[in-house]
């Protein structure tokens, strides 16, 4: 089943948020954008589980603009889920590189939606 318009927009708008608030350093803003059990997975770093962990990564995320791609969101297994993927490019504007690659979102309903998982994959350099 196709996800409700209302809420195809509301996700959208909290994946465009999660790119804003972090590219911004507007860490309280993007920390709010998650629930309170989110996972970040990132390859060659451990998950990122608890809060602390999120707040770090935020905070020592490298200086740049991310440019997510329009999403692709599909219903979740349960009640008030959705799956959502895009693809992405990050500018790193510290070093100039460019890296490309894929998020893969898992939102929840609860007074709103939020992030409850995101696993990055990243394009290998070799084949850009």
């Amino acid at each position: 089943m196709a996800v409700a318009v209302e809420d195809w927009i509301a996700i959208s708008e909290l994946l465009s948020r999660y790119a804003m608030t972090i590219d911004q350093k507007r860490i309280d803003e993007w920390m709010d954008l998650l629930t309170d059990d989110a996972v970040i997975v990132i390859p060659g770093l451990d998950p990122m589980t608890t809060p602390q962990a999120r707040r770090r990564m935020a905070e020592n995320t490298s200086l740049g603009v991310h440019h997510p791609g329009p999403p692709v969101i599909r219903e979740g297994d349960g009640a008030g889920t959705a799956v959502a993927e895009q693809s992405f490019v990050f500018h790193n504007l510290v070093t100039g590189k460019v890296v490309l690659g894929w998020y893969r979102d898992e939102l929840t309903k609860r007074d709103r939606w939020y992030l409850s998982r995101r696993e990055i994959r990243f394009q290998p350099e070799e084949a850009t």
